[in-house]
């Protein structure tokens, strides 16, 4: 791993392949990271404002003391492959929870951090390997339940793909060390065990959490570059599909869809893929 820059604030740009981000303000954040270093080898090295950077192997652990929403200062300081943002889950039903997604915003609402109708970059093979990696322990796990997310919230405007691992749904479950320990496992499972999916697409349709779709990362050979819920799909237009096409690192070429989740957009939505060239199988 070379280092640039000054010792107070490191400009890491080259062998850097994972950055994990902890938000300091994060419970579950905190718990992820402070389990990260204990048990998993990371050593101490330099700083990076002011809070310390951890390095195992050619992947890093970095702090910062802004929500995880609204992490959007990396860039002068990083370039990873991709960043692994550590997080809580927040939930009305208080279901405990592990999960992931990719962030972006598909209106103008940024109340949830990121810009107004932006997706941030995606990784899709690396959230199938985590997924993957999760759902084999999944009996392990109970009673928490392992689902993907619908793409949603900040931050969006990082110029590396990013991830969001998280644990939920309420505050009892972001310090729970049983929980901790099932994720970090699954994450170091991933930073050894990093393989590329063979398909790469969009999913469609449904609910924001979505069983269809959680099983098609682990269980089938596709990775999504990110998941538009019934909700989002009147935001949907061609420039966001053309966004999804533009910010995926790996190249998308299938749509996978909800069929019974399309609800009165599916015709439109459909007629968009079509212009995409993006082959269409229905769930």
């Amino acid at each position: 791993m070379e280092i640039k820059g000054s010792s107070n604030e490191p400009m890491l740009v080259d062998m850097v392949r994972f950055a994990l981000v902890s938000s300091k303000s994060d419970k579950a954040s905190s718990s992820m990271a402070s389990m990260l270093r204990k048990d998993y080898g990371f050593q101490e090295y330099g700083k990076f404002q002011g809070n310390p950077v951890f390095t195992r192997e050619d992947d890093i652990l970095l702090f910062s003391e802004k929500d995880v929403l609204h992490i959007d200062d990396l860039d002068h300081s990083f370039s990873p492959e991709a960043y692994v943002f550590l997080s809580r889950h927040a939930s009305q039903s208080g279901t405990p929870t592990i999960t992931s997604h990719f962030p972006g915003n598909f209106s103008d609402d940024v109340s949830h951090g990121g810009r107004a109708s932006e997706l941030a970059f995606t990784y899709p093979s690396l959230q199938k390997c985590f997924i993957q990696e999760i759902w084999k322990i999944r009996r392990e796990t109970e009673p928490y339940q392992i689902i993907l997310e619908a793409t949603h919230h900040g931050p969006t405007s990082l110029r590396r793909p990013v991830l969001f691992v998280e644990i939920g749904s309420t505050e009892k479950e972001w310090t729970d060390s049983r929980a901790t320990s099932f994720v970090c496992k699954a994450l170091i499972s991933t930073l050894n065990n990093f393989r590329k999916a063979h398909i790469i697409g969009i999913g469609l349709g449904g609910m924001h959490y979505s069983e269809k779709f959680t099983r098609l990362l682990a269980e089938g050979d596709a990775a999504l570059a990110g998941v538009v819920s019934k909700y989002n799909l009147r935001e949907v237009a061609e420039e966001m599909v053309e966004q999804f096409l533009a910010k995926s690192i790996e190249k998308i070429t299938h749509a996978y869809l909800d069929w019974k989740g399309l609800g009165p957009d599916r015709q439109r939505i459909l007629q968009i893929l079509e212009q995409k060239n993006l082959k269409q199988v229905r769930l």
